[in-house]
């Protein structure tokens, strides 16, 4: 067998082993989409499921936060005198700002919870904190269970004490993290936060936290690497035989 003989069939088997990985890296790009949509398909069904049930009371909070992530509640609460948290580095429509939050606790102050109250824009002098409002009564709550799954990158909770505008007392945090939270306040926090449905004040916006992707985006990014996958595949191959085509007429 000749050199050139040789060289041609390791070029070949080299073209081969790329074609075949690029091949299986699409195939596999399309199942994890796929994947993800049925995942997030069972996710919206288990959320549908409990937004359909009747919202939970304070006695009936006494579960996981994965379990109570999603769940309506509705809770007469009183004022636990904390400070406002503030926390930080929170984007919304393109402005950055803070989301605040108020510690509510249960009439019997066996349990207490955070309440989102909204979103402020921030100043560009960070020691300057906007002016805030709290919720001054006791007012019965309903809204929506969230908890915040841990930043894998900081969940420190870096709490700095400061005073808004009006002299209030606030506390800025970097990071949701709520057992750090109750510990660092000498409370007895729940590990989920309130997102109320309505408030008559403070009337800020709010950040409703959704899937960052639809079920239907997944299956159509699947479509999508799946059919790039055929696609190049019908490519190769059809070059392929005009390259052995030509090959065999040169021979």
């Amino acid at each position: 067998m000749s050199h050139s003989s040789l060289r041609y069939q390791g070029n070949v088997f080299l073209v081969l082993i790329f074609t075949v990985g690029i091949f299986i890296l699409l195939v596999k790009l399309g199942l994890w989409q796929l994947h993800k949509g049925y995942d997030k398909q069972a996710w919206q069904q288990q959320q549908d499921i409990k937004h359909s049930r009747e919202p939970l009371n304070w006695d009936e909070l006494a579960l996981s936060a994965a379990e109570l992530h999603g769940h309506q509640a509705q809770l007469t609460t009183a004022d636990s005198k904390a400070p406002l948290i503030v926390l930080d580095n929170q984007i919304l429509q393109g402005q950055v700002g803070y989301r605040i939050f108020q510690v509510q606790q249960q009439p019997q102050l066996t349990h207490a919870i955070l309440i989102e109250l909204g979103f402020v824009a921030a100043s560009p002098d960070r020691n300057h904190i906007p002016p805030l409002t709290r919720i001054n009564s006791a007012p019965a709550l309903v809204g929506r269970l969230y908890y915040k799954q841990a930043n894998r990158l900081s969940q420190a909770l870096a709490p700095e004490a400061l005073l808004d505008s009006h002299n209030n007392k606030v506390i800025r945090i970097q990071n949701l993290n709520l057992a750090a939270l109750a510990q660092y306040l000498s409370l007895p926090l729940l590990p989920v936060v309130l997102l109320p449905t309505e408030l008559s004040q403070p009337q800020w916006p709010r950040v409703w936290q959704s899937p960052p992707m639809s079920v239907a985006k997944h299956f159509g990014y699947a479509l999508q690497w799946f059919s790039m996958a055929l696609v190049f595949a019908g490519l190769v191959l059809a070059l392929s035989f005009k390259h052995l085509k030509q090959h065999k007429d040169e021979a």
